[in-house]
């Protein structure tokens, strides 16, 4: 195996040739939008399709020509499979769609809704809630991960009596501290 000036590899070198089938499956793939990566395969084979070299394949979608290559090399083995991700080796997230479900429906909920004494709910006590039910444990810290990721802005509870003084009170001690000033 040879690399050529362009950084091609010598025997994949050569485009890929595809069935009108092929090249309709890819097209279709290039615009699914959940799907990243898939549609960057896509785009490699049907670029490589057209006769477009390696290099100028990494540089236009901004990866490196050795991506390429190995996207060719899985598109000649596999075919469409080979655009599937690969599984990712590691431990299997915690958190569960049905999970996340739950955290996002109960924060939306009042606690005294559902029993509770307090009426707001904090990171910590979300969690403790959420794993009673669900029997998944997950740290306070992540639970504010996650509703930070699902757009919550989570702040301390401010500590205030202002909610408990009437119209009155508060126009009267407005009053009062123009007067002292």
């Amino acid at each position: 195996m040879w690399v050529g000036r362009s950084g091609d590899v010598g025997p994949e070198r050569q485009s890929l040739t595809l069935t009108r089938s092929e090249r309709r499956r890819l097209q279709r793939a290039l615009h699914q939008q959940k799907h990243a990566g898939v549609a960057l395969r896509a785009a490699i084979v049907l670029w490589n399709a057209q006769g477009q070299s390696a290099t100028s394949i990494a540089r236009t979608l901004g990866v490196t020509p050795r991506t390429v290559h190995r996207c060719r090399q899985r598109w000649r083995s596999m075919g469409m499979e080979g655009l599937a991700d690969s599984p990712r080796s590691g431990r299997p997230p915690r958190v569960s769609p049905a999970y996340l479900e739950l955290l996002l429906r109960t924060v939306e909920t009042d606690p005294r809704q559902l029993g509770f004494v307090f009426s707001r709910w904090t990171c910590a006590r979300l969690a403790s809630y959420l794993e009673q039910r669900t029997q998944v444990a997950i740290s306070p810290w992540w639970v504010n991960e996650l509703l930070h990721c699902h757009g919550f802005a989570w702040r301390r509870t401010k500590l205030t009596t202002q909610h408990l003084a009437g119209e009155g009170k508060k126009a009267r001690a407005a009053r009062r501290l123009r007067s002292l000033k």
